[in-house]
């Protein structure tokens, strides 16, 4: 685990990025789709969190020349918990970037096992169980609000929560309506993309060129929609 605060952060590229497909056992990246998959789901939700994040920057800039968004400074400090990937943290992490909020970004791996099985005791055996008693929810990702106390599991449960407290989520009705549409919109386009390259949501390898095509046809017009939305 670690802190990335005032330390320069690239918030384009988190630190202790590693390719989530790395974390897998070898046997099973036979199958060719498995080791697209798994950087490329990342990639999608990195994506995912720079088309949020840009719509709320500007956003927030057409606030601020207008006088309607207050300064908020973030108070305290957080613990950020996920796996050693970008995945569904990534958004996290750039939202406590953009604010320059003073986190721990702290990460779990999966090591191999002497049963030829894969674990991560730091989550499972350390961290979990003393956050499962403060959470009965508790999974990754999680965050730690140490100012307050309070413990939020469940990922867009905590990209709003964050985005209360570090004052992105709007400072009125329509512009919180605005937000939370747009999160639940982004959600809707990383489970399509997760249809078409995960291998279990039943695309083969042979079915997956004409599948990806179709994918990127369909989110066209959503892409669309997105800078629409957001003007």
């Amino acid at each position: 685990s670690h802190s990335w605060h005032d330390k320069g952060a690239d918030i384009r590229r988190p630190p202790r990025f590693q390719a989530a497909s790395t974390l897998m056992p070898t046997r099973k990246l036979a199958n060719p789709l498995w080791a697209f998959a798994f950087p490329t789901i990342g990639a999608a939700l990195t994506i995912i969190a720079a088309v949020v994040a840009a719509a709320a920057a500007r956003r927030l800039h057409r606030h601020h020349r207008r006088g309607l968004c207050r300064s908020r400074s973030p108070a305290g400090t957080f613990t950020l918990g996920y796996w050693d990937i970008r995945g569904l943290a990534a958004p996290a992490r750039m939202m406590l970037a953009y604010r320059g909020a003073a986190f721990e970004d702290r990460t779990y791996s999966l090591q191999p096992q002497e049963d030829g099985g894969w674990g991560a005791p730091a989550w499972f055996d350390t961290d979990r169980p003393p956050l499962r008693e403060r959470n009965a929810f508790i999974n990754l990702p999680y965050l730690v609000d140490h100012e307050s106390g309070i413990v939020v599991s469940q990922s867009t449960a905590l990209y709003q929560f964050l985005g209360r407290k570090l004052g992105l989520m709007g400072e009125n009705e329509a512009e919180r309506a605005a937000t939370e549409q747009t999160l639940a919109q982004a959600f809707d386009l990383r489970n399509e993309c997760v249809r078409v390259v995960y291998p279990f949501a039943g695309t083969s390898a042979e079915r997956f060129s004409a599948a990806l095509a179709k994918h990127l046809r369909a989110v066209a017009a959503p892409s669309a929609a997105y800078d629409r939305f957001s003007r």
